[in-house]
Formats: structure tokens, sequence, C-alpha cells
């Protein structure tokens, strides 16, 4: 079973529009609205493919209602912890001319004892958990450093963590050394300090953070795929894996995806994993996270689609 935490969810708004002019009065042609937030889409990518989860957070009002009765519709275990805040709203615009444009709220301030009550539960609802998944931005009033200290009573209670932020949090969490990290190239380059502008420097900021005491650390590239650093027959190798090229409705939440689908592919093994393992695991993300862009909810994957993109998908082992 794998527990997710999604400090910051959201009901996602996607409209469509023919064109989105600022200071103007834009017209929307279409509106969809969905439970999301990072680790929310993490756990409907999970639960589409039966796997067990916990699903914890925080959620308040009628939003919070919303997404908790969304997602005890796709079976999860909801363990969410209610807030006098509301859950926040994010809109995303699709514009005919191929531009996505999100607005996100930053979510409602939490008070030290919602925090407290949600430290409870995550206490006692990873004991049967192999995997916690920590997912999301975090909102006001919530510690910078808090995902490192999940990912310490985590570590102490021998799970596997997962995390993808960014930014502070990002920065942060990496000093407790969760098992797996999934930035993308921007929050890479925050957490280092400096411009990545090739294959070879990010390869070289990911082998830091593996030697650094990270198991696995992938860095998604948008269309140009993901990547990471492996043993290899002939030493350090970059993992390379590129996506093929489909028809583009919303790439929202396809890093999501990816992080589902690496936490559920890595979960069955256990001791140090082998270079084929992680590749393998890296070649289903990306064919999983390529179909996620083909529909308009984020986080509900064609699974059609997804076996015949697995077999499109390619793997280049660059020495280093």
């Amino acid at each position: 079973m794998i527990a997710t935490v999604t400090m910051n969810p959201a009901i996602d708004k996607t409209m469509t529009a023919r064109e989105l002019i600022p200071g103007r009065v834009n017209r929307m042609t279409s509106l969809r609205e969905y439970a999301g937030g990072k680790g929310i889409n993490v756990t409907k990518v999970l639960r589409q493919m039966d796997e067990p989860v916990i699903g914890m957070g925080l959620l308040g009002g009628f939003t919070g209602q919303f997404i908790r009765e969304y997602m005890e519709g796709k079976g999860v275990d909801c363990r969410y912890t209610k807030t006098a805040g509301l859950t926040r709203t994010t809109l995303n615009i699709l514009s005919e001319d191929g531009y996505v444009t999100e607005i996100l709220e930053p979510g409602a301030e939490v008070s030290p004892e919602e925090l407290d009550r949600f430290l409870a539960m995550y206490r006692s609802s990873i004991a049967d958990c192999s995997t916690v998944v920590l997912s999301s931005s975090l909102p006001a009033g919530v510690p910078k450093d808090f995902y490192a200290g999940l990912i310490a009573i985590a570590k102490e209670r021998g799970k596997r963590t997962v995390l993808d932020t960014s930014r502070e949090a990002l920065v942060e969490g990496i000093k407790a050394c969760p098992f797996l990290i999934k930035p993308n190239v921007t929050e890479l380059e925050y957490v280092v300090g400096r411009p990545l502008r090739t294959v070879t420097e990010i390869g070289g900021a990911i082998d830091a953070l593996q030697k650094a005491g990270i198991a696995i650390a992938v860095v998604t590239r948008g269309s140009r795929g993901m990547m990471t650093v492996v043993n290899g027959r002939q030493g350090r190798e970059i993992l390379s894996v590129s996506v093929p090229d489909v028809h583009v409705v919303n790439t929202v939440g396809s890093g999501d995806v990816t992080v589902a689908v690496l936490s559920m592919e890595l979960a069955e093994f256990t001791g140090e994993l082998t270079d084929r393992q992680i590749e393998h695991a890296l070649l289903r993300a990306a064919a999983v996270s390529a179909a996620n862009v083909t529909t308009m909810e984020s986080g509900v994957v064609p699974q059609d689609m997804a076996e015949r993109l697995m077999g499109q998908v390619k793997a280049e082992r660059i020495p280093f």
C-alpha cells in the first residue's frame, strides 16, 4: 500500500478559450472541474492502476468536501485533516493558439492545531504502507522544513519516501535524504543554485544528489523526456528516456503521473535497485506520462494508449 500526502490540494478548473488576452474580457468556451493538486493527481493515477492508497493532507470548506467525495468515489482510503480555511481553486486555461495558462491560488493559512492533528493522523496511517509520497507545495503556516520532518518520521519506521515539491520545501526536504525525488530542470537549478544548460550538467547535479544520500533523482524535461544517473557496466552513466510525439491536449499533471508510476513500479523491489529495474520504471513512467497529456483531466490516463506508447519510448546510456 502507498500513502500520499497533499498539503495544498485544489479544485482544478480547466477552461478552454479561443485566445487569452491580458487586460481584456476573456470569455471561456467550456469549463470542467476536477479534484487536483500534485498529491491528489498522484493518488488518482495509483487508484487507476488498482494500487491501494491512503490519502492524507488538508481539506477545508465546501471545496475540500468536493475533493473528499471525489477521492472516496475513486476508492481512496481518505484520512484528510479538516481545516477551517477553504481549500483553494486553480485555473488552467487552454487556448486554441496552443498556450496553457495556469492561475494558482496560494491556499489558506494552516493553524498549528491543524498541523498537530495532521501529524497525529500521519504517524498512525503510514504503519501499513511501504511507500509515502509527499507531493505538493506548502500553504501558509506550514514550515519550509515540514516535509523533511515527515521524511524522518517515515524513515524511522522503515518506509520509502518520495518527494515532489519545489523551491525551499524541496531544498529542505532533500536534507532528509528521501528515497526518490522528481524535480524538473528549473526546480533542480533552484536546488543547486546555477543554470544547467546541458545533459552533462544536469547529470552532474543528479550524480551529486545521489552521492549525498538520495537513492534516485529523476529529472523531468517536458517533451524531451526524463533522466537520472545509474551504475552501468562502464561506471556511472546518464540514463535518458525519450518520449514519442503525441497530440497534446493538457500537460498539467504529467509530472504527477511520473511520480505515481515510479512509486508503484519501484515499491515492489527491496534492497538496492539495479540499473535495469530503474530503466524499466522510467520507461513505464514516460509512456504513461505521455498518454496523460492526450486527455483533458490530469491524472486520468488512457491505459490502452499508455501500453502502445510503451513500445515507442527509448532509453539511451551516456557515460560521464
